[in-house]
């Protein structure tokens, strides 16, 4: 039974190839503790403070026997990992089914290549060791004796490799992909001075002194404010090493393009990883996930592949592309680039220069060295990537259009697109594979409720859990906005908060304060307001036919217009995901996309309601 276990972010376990779900805090508090030493007897003392800190119940011993009997349980076949021994308990598999051994691993491989002074392949082991990290370590362990001792030490290695990277990466003269990672790295861990030296000499060696000398006052402005201290001696040396223009700190020069053509990119070794954060609580998805995963296999492609995945407003396609990109990672070791192309957003749609220009950079291409013409950026961009093994996520696309420049030419190469357009020219044109993501299934709706509510105030009121679901139109934005609030809120009842959104204004509970990302309403407008006027007008009348669902007939009697006149708008509004055909000819809504419709027919359209009638 081959099964693998994941501490280095939100607690994971997979079986024979399928996620294990653990949803009781305590089976996580345990198969975690055993997790942190495997192969060695963890005492049964050190597993009930894990599990109950100072507050030990009395018959603490009994309940950890059931709760090792139920994580068994939910282990299934591979239950026989979990072994009893005299003095407690123990998990029975190799370093190489947990992923924090398996960094460890790397990080000696990374120690070998650096004492043999090879620098591409300690560089590599470091990528591969990091690339196992998904967030902040036992992320939904509630233990606090694991939270205070394993999770720093955890975070404090994996900090160590990151320091250790880059300045290989300085080393290998992969300077100018390092400023934005850098800067990312100086705010979150502002004490930190080591970072802030790597910054310095990045920016020296990307021809910007001034920066370098600012974030070094940025520091010790900071130090002097937090803890009454000045930068070290090795920094404060830095810092006059910038000031006079040392040649010592000077990068080893490559040739310009312009000089060395092929040669200056394939001297370019940057290996960005730009994909935001995986979503914590994601849930359900499971045959979405397996179709993704064949993607890391790209030795079997016969040419680039691409997945688009679309989907109705609020559906989850970013999260899924996220949590994609994270379990993909090893699988491409040259890097990750990420562009949000803005396509449905209140700014202006991102173009494709603008999209390559940042890629271009993040792979190490100086700015000095880019051109502005578009014809020439996808060139560079296809020549750079002509040999590596790269996960490009194009989130938030408008069309195709604003794709197809963005396409690797090479094989080794993956590209998944989201939008909520099907972007079937890209299917046609660019062989993209068009993948649907629906709502989330009930079950997986009242998981998501769980993680975010607590599962003892979803089992107390199981049915009204369901029917809060339900009224989100099991989409995973709704679901979240209501949940985050109702969770705000603690002494308020799920039954409350479904007999607030039956009787209230639905939109107004779905929304955040002023965040216009957490505001169910917002998404669907956007969407909204790019349909052509006869294409939005139809929209607002087809959500007053009676039933649940219409053909063309029905839309043309309302349109007041020919069936075949209506045909091409209702084909445009199913590929901008606001209905869809629930069989052949047959259209309808989801749930909370009819809800906006009945709303716009109200305030748009003007006589709407008499053109309904």
């Amino acid at each position: 039974m081959a099964v693998e276990f994941g501490v280095l972010g939100p607690l994971v376990v997979s079986a024979t190839g399928r996620p294990v779900e653990l949803t009781a805090p305590k089976l996580r508090i345990v198969l975690a503790s055993l997790l942190m030493r495997p192969a060695r007897v963890i005492s049964t003392p050190e597993l009930m403070d894990n599990l109950w800190d100072e507050q030990l119940p009395a018959d603490g011993r009994s309940a950890l026997q059931t709760y090792v009997m139920r994580l068994r349980g939910a282990l299934g076949p591979a239950r026989h990992v979990i072994r009893t021994e005299a003095t407690g308990y123990k998990i029975d598999v190799s370093q190489e089914a947990v992923d924090h051994c398996q960094f460890r691993s790397f990080i000696g491989l990374a120690q070998a290549a650096r004492n043999g002074g090879n620098l591409h392949a300690e560089s590599r082991a470091l990528r591969s060791g990091l690339a196992l990290w998904r967030g902040r370590p036992l992320a939904d362990v509630p233990s606090h004796a694991l939270q205070q001792h394993e999770v720093p030490r955890l975070e404090e290695e994996r900090l160590v490799a990151v320091e250790r990277r880059i300045d290989v990466d300085l080393d290998l003269g992969r300077h100018a992909a390092l400023v934005s990672e850098l800067y990312s790295l100086t705010a979150e861990h502002q004490l930190r001075e080591r970072f802030w030296g790597q910054l310095m000499v990045a920016l020296y060696r990307s021809d910007r002194q001034a920066d370098a000398l600012r974030a070094y006052h940025q520091l010790s402005t900071l130090l002097r404010e937090e803890l009454g201290l000045d930068p070290c001696e090795q920094l404060r040396e830095l810092y006059q090493g910038v000031l006079c223009g040392d040649q010592v700190l000077a990068a080893p020069r490559t040739p310009a393009l312009s000089d060395a053509g092929p040669a200056r990119v394939a001297a370019s070794r940057a290996s960005p990883f730009q994909v935001p954060h995986d979503v914590a609580d994601f849930v359900g998805r499971e045959d979405l996930m397996s179709e993704l995963a064949v993607l890391g296999n790209v030795s079997d492609k016969a040419g680039l592949a691409v997945l688009a995945l679309s989907g109705p407003p609020g559906v989850g396609k970013t999260a899924l592309a996220f949590r994609a990109a994270h379990r993909l990672r090893q699988a491409f070791p040259d890097g990750q680039l990420f562009a949000d192309l803005r396509g449905y957003s209140s700014d202006p749609p991102k173009t494709p220069s603008e999209s390559l220009e940042q890629f271009l950079r993040a792979l190490g291409i100086p700015s000095a060295e880019l051109s502005h013409g578009l014809d020439e950026q996808g060139a560079l961009f296809r020549s750079v990537l002509a040999d590596r093994r790269v996960l490009v996520i194009l989130d938030n696309a408008r069309d195709a259009d604003q794709v197809r420049p963005l396409l690797p030419g090479s094989s080794s190469c993956v590209v998944i697109v989201t939008s909520r357009d099907s972007l079937l020219g890209l299917s046609a044109t660019d062989g993209a594979r068009a993948i649907s993501v629906g709502p989330l299934p009930p079950a997986a709706a009242r998981t998501l409720l769980s993680r975010i509510l607590g599962r003892q105030r979803v089992a107390a009121e199981a049915t009204a859990t369901d029917e809060l679901a339900a009224l989100c139109s099991y989409l995973p934005l709704a679901i979240r906005i209501v949940a985050v609030r109702l969770a705000a809120r603690p002494r308020i009842t799920i039954a409350s908060a479904v007999r607030e959104l039956r009787s209230a204004n639905k939109f107004a509970a779905m929304a955040i304060g002023d965040d216009e990302e957490a505001a169910v309403y917002r998404a669907f407008e956007r969407s909204y307001r790019l349909l052509q006027p006869s294409d939005a007008r139809l929209f607002r009348l087809v959500s007053l036919i009676p039933g649940r669902d219409f053909d063309r007939h029905a839309a043309a009697s309302v349109a007041a217009a020919s069936p075949g006149a209506v045909q091409g708008m209702l084909e445009r509004l199913e590929a901008a995901n606001l209905i869809y055909a629930r069989k052949p000819g047959r259209f309808q809504f989801h749930g909370l996309i009819r809800d906006f419709a009945h709303y716009r027919a109200r305030y748009d359209g003007g006589d709407v309601r008499r053109d309904a009638d």
